[in-house]
């Protein structure tokens, strides 16, 4: 198996701190939070640590809030962006795409939590192609990191690159392998899902050739290396899915949207539908769901919609039981564009929301979370 990696091992403390406006909301009561911070470029990524601080991310940089959302620091990484963030023994781990574009190479770095650059780890793919999709898990006491990119290094169409890196918590690589998936048609991966050492789900799209549409969606089980199954789910037209997570029940769910209706399918570990939401507001044209929290009430999605009409994005929560039904849904708007892209329980019955909030008369994008109890929502 051939090995691609070339590693720079950096031992540099620093601390890095930027300038930034903030703005706290008033807060609806002690209990729960609400933070804006203005000109951040919004948040795609949220986690929370064991002492409940939260982490919040978007390709650029990561931040931490404390518990009451207060802010203590931000770090912008040099080289590559924040694709995906896992946290273990209060340290943090990013992975993304090279801020140099296609020709720069991804990596892989940690951080303490005070900021401090640890070290970083930056790879090589095989020559003449890019990476399309990565996931970074926490296992065992190691750090898989899973990569998917265009295939160059075969002659047969419709093929992708799989690179898998075994990382220590302290840097170290441990293994590298290098394999293909051979498929039937020609896609762009989306997401990658790491449900063990050696077993991935693999969500792609069908790439959009000579103006025909999109039709379905791509679903790939990877095991020891080889294919164990393929589905395609949807129907033909315009559809996209934003996340997807693993069942707390053993499945999988898909989440995203169908044109203008937020969509959520879930699959067993077989490939074989389970369940599907398909939510629309009255007549509103836009309906997404970009993530999903799993509670004692139900599951918990989150997007934004246009059910007030006009204009303007609304955030939106939506709670549906087990089987499917609608149990609650909140529109919150601010008189600006609001989304939610992460939803995370943070214990008590308390949901933390991040996203952002765009003024419709500037291209200022703030970032933007709150949290709210369930017996609160609407």
């Amino acid at each position: 198996m051939k090995k691609y990696f070339k590693i720079i091992f950096l031992i540099i403390p620093f601390f890095m701190l930027s300038c930034f406006q903030e703005n706290s909301l008033p807060e609806q009561n002690e209990e729960v939070l609400e933070k804006l911070i203005l000109d951040d470029g919004g948040i795609t990524g949220l986690e929370i640590s064991n002492n409940e601080n939260l982490v919040i991310f978007n390709f650029e940089h990561f931040s931490v809030l404390d518990t009451k959302g207060e802010f203590l620091f931000k770090t912008t990484p040099e080289k590559h962006g924040v694709n995906t963030l896992v946290i273990a023994n209060d340290l943090i781990f990013i992975a993304g795409k090279s801020k140099e574009g296609e020709a720069g190479k991804p990596g892989i770095s940690s951080y303490d939590y005070y900021g401090n650059l640890l070290w970083v780890i930056e790879l090589e793919m095989p020559e003449g192609e890019a990476v399309e999709a990565m996931a970074l898990k926490l296992a065992n006491s190691k750090l898989l990191l899973s990569l998917v990119s265009g295939s160059e290094q075969t002659n047969a169409p419709f093929h992708k690159s799989l690179l898998v890196f075994e990382i220590s918590l302290s840097g170290e690589l441990m293994t590298s392998n290098l394999g293909h998936l051979a498929t039937d048609v020609d896609y762009f991966a989306n997401h990658i899902l790491m449900l063990s050492d050696n077993k991935m789900l693999i969500q792609g799209s069908r790439k959009i050739r000579e103006g025909i549409a999109n039709e379905g969606v791509l679903v790939y089980l990877i095991e020891e290396g080889q294919l164990k199954w393929e589905k395609e789910f949807g129907n033909p037209g315009f559809q996209t899915i934003n996340k997807v997570k693993e069942n707390s029940l053993g499945g999988l769910w898909l989440i995203g949207s169908r044109q203008t209706i937020a969509w959520a399918i879930e699959i067993d570990i077989q490939g074989n539908k389970v369940s599907e939401i398909n939510y629309q507001t009255y007549e509103s044209g836009k309906n997404w769901f970009y993530d999903l929290e799993f509670t004692k009430e139900g599951i918990l999605f989150g997007g934004f919609t246009n059910k007030g009409g006009g204009n303007l994005d609304e955030a939106l929560i939506a709670l549906f039981n087990r089987g499917g039904d609608l149990i609650k849904e909140e529109a919150i708007s601010q008189n600006s564009h609001n989304r939610v892209y992460a939803v995370r329980n943070r214990g008590n019955d308390e949901i933390v929301f991040a996203g952002w909030q765009l003024n419709q008369n500037s291209n200022r994008f703030d970032s933007w979370v709150f949290s709210k109890f369930l017996k609160d929502l609407k």
